[in-house]
């Protein structure tokens, strides 16, 4: 069930018993019930995604509290301050680039002449060959003992056994284009974590500015929270400080954009999940 289908059945069902919608909404998150004012919740927990659904932010947030107690009349205070803690999943498609490209470039300082890079160039499939198929190297062995394994999908076991094919090929081209098939047909899964402090600007909306620019950035990030149909949406903001080539550049983040995202590969990789410290 989509996240629109869900709120909408809630909805029913709260109505068929008697509740307002839009009270029992606001109190699943923390609100300022001061007499006269209608309650304006403060981020508590969402869930955006990215326009085809590749990428996902799950964010739990909780409220800053000032150093010292509330008195009597601020016994429920307005929330002004949040921190949230993310999660960010995005699948990267296959990489399609080309190896010998790739190799040339970055030897171009040593690779003067076009016989230079037909020379690297078999020596590199050749060596490749030669130490993925030798009977008695170690990746020769891995590749049989993978073939048999029986606990590998058909379209790993046939990757595998297509390789030892490849190394009965007397032409060495061939065992490589075949070794980095399943690299061409891998996606790789992105999972990290941050977090980042919200402030109150206005009614349903929240904001984070970073001060200087993260990493090798030239680029300032803005994350602005706003609240639409009692969910959550994001709005990530670039804007490029002095000395960079970036244009303003927005990623909008959203809890419609939910839809089921159609891999664009056979495997997942997990090699880039993040270490936490």
């Amino acid at each position: 069930m989509t996240t629109r289908s869900f709120w909408l059945v809630a909805l029913i069902l709260i109505t068929l018993a008697g509740a307002a919608p839009a009270s029992r909404i606001a109190s699943a998150q923390q609100s300022n019930p001061s007499s006269g004012r209608e309650p304006d919740p403060h981020p508590a927990n969402f869930k955006v995604y990215s326009a085809v659904g590749r990428e996902s932010l799950t964010a739990t947030c909780s409220a800053v509290l000032a150093a010292s107690p509330p008195t009597p009349a601020e016994e429920n205070p307005v929330i002004s301050q949040v921190m949230c803690k993310f999660i960010h999943v995005r699948f990267n498609p296959p990489d399609q680039r080309d190896l010998r490209a790739q190799l040339e470039e970055a030897l171009k300082d040593r690779l003067a002449t076009q016989e230079d890079r037909e020379r690297l160039w078999s020596e590199v499939v050749e060596t490749h060959k030669r130490e993925g198929c030798a009977p008695s190297s170690k990746e020769r062995a891995a590749i049989e003992a993978n073939s048999r394994d029986p606990n590998l999908g058909p379209k790993l076991r046939t990757y595998y056994q297509r390789l030892l094919t490849a190394c009965a090929n007397k032409d060495p081209q061939v065992f490589f284009k075949q070794s980095f098939d399943a690299v061409r047909r891998t996606c790789s899964l992105w999972v990290d974590t941050f977090s980042l402090p919200f402030k109150r600007i206005g009614r349903g909306q929240w904001l984070y500015r970073q001060e200087t620019p993260g990493g090798l950035s030239k680029a300032l990030k803005v994350y602005e929270l706003t609240r639409s149909d009692g969910l959550w949406n994001l709005a990530e903001t670039r804007v490029p400080t002095a000395g960079s080539d970036e244009k303003v550049n927005q990623t909008l983040w959203s809890w419609k954009n939910q839809a089921a995202y159609e891999l664009p590969c056979d495997f997942i990789s997990h090699d880039l999940v993040q270490f936490q410290w």
